[in-house]
């Protein structure tokens, strides 16, 4: 990074091979280069902040791409800030989608890659203990990588079968406070997805047709004495088809100058 009259400049490169030898993927070599660059321009005595920027990523097996993107912010205070940002993003697919196969699923080595246009608009208070943010999201995704199959005895067959609209809301809040002297603090979290597959009707889909429609976090991090904290977290999640499930975790310590009991 560098700071000049215009902002920060960003810019960074990245090189690396990736190597695989395997039984059922096969022998397999890829080369890939990143690169970015983006300036951040301040405004309005540093109240307004835009970035633009563009990625570019090379892979030997899918050649080059470019990903422009701009990120705007604006602090209405020392507390509040909204922002946006709009960008191009993509994802190659895995060896797993190319190459993999076994008695149910089988890879394909014509796959191409994922490619998205993505955006996000959210509000962000901040303050000594309280925090809350929320944030509307879209995701246009073109070739989307998914394991289907039109009959249901057929093996799953990893296919670029359709466009997916993604678009949804999601609310992070944590409040900090103090019970006996000791610090607490309460944290929880409220994610709302609605995906709208187009141009294709697939009867049998492993992941885009039953993604996660609702999904609440809430974590309790407690210390009954400065010696013993404990930890609560608490999932909730329901996918698109209706089915919900539970996650309760919870963990206790004690700490002592030698050892930790757990």
């Amino acid at each position: 990074s560098y700071s000049s009259k215009l902002g920060m400049t960003g810019l960074g490169l990245e090189m690396a091979q990736v190597s695989i030898r395997s039984n059922n993927l096969g022998n397999r070599d890829r080369q890939q280069i990143s690169a970015y660059l983006e300036q951040r321009f301040s405004f309005l005595d540093k109240s307004l902040d835009i970035t633009p920027g563009v990625a570019l990523n090379y892979f030997s097996d899918f050649k080059f791409h470019a990903f422009p993107g701009i990120d705007l912010g604006y602090k209405w205070s020392k507390k509040v800030k909204t922002y946006a940002n709009f960008g191009y993003t993509y994802r190659i697919p895995t060896y797993t989608d190319l190459f993999y196969a076994d008695r149910t699923t089988v890879g394909n080595e014509n796959l191409k890659p994922e490619d998205a246009f993505s955006w996000e608009l959210g509000f962000q208070f901040s303050e000594s203990r309280t925090t809350a943010s929320v944030a509307l999201f879209n995701r246009d995704t073109e070739n989307l990588i998914d394991y289907v199959k039109f009959e249901e005895t057929a093996l799953w067959e990893a296919q670029n079968f359709a466009a997916l609209s993604t678009r949804g809301i999601e609310f992070i809040g944590s409040q900090r406070f103090k019970i006996a002297d000791q610090s607490q603090q309460f944290s929880f979290g409220y994610t709302y997805i609605d995906d709208a597959i187009k141009n294709v009707a697939v009867p049998f889909s492993r992941y885009a047709i039953n993604s996660l429609k609702h999904q609440f976090t809430a974590t309790a991090a407690l210390h009954f004495s400065k010696r013993v904290p404990a930890t609560i977290n608490y999932r909730y999640m329901e996918r698109t088809n209706g089915i919900n499930y539970r996650v309760l975790d919870a963990s206790l310590r004690v700490v002592t100058p030698s050892f930790v009991w757990s």
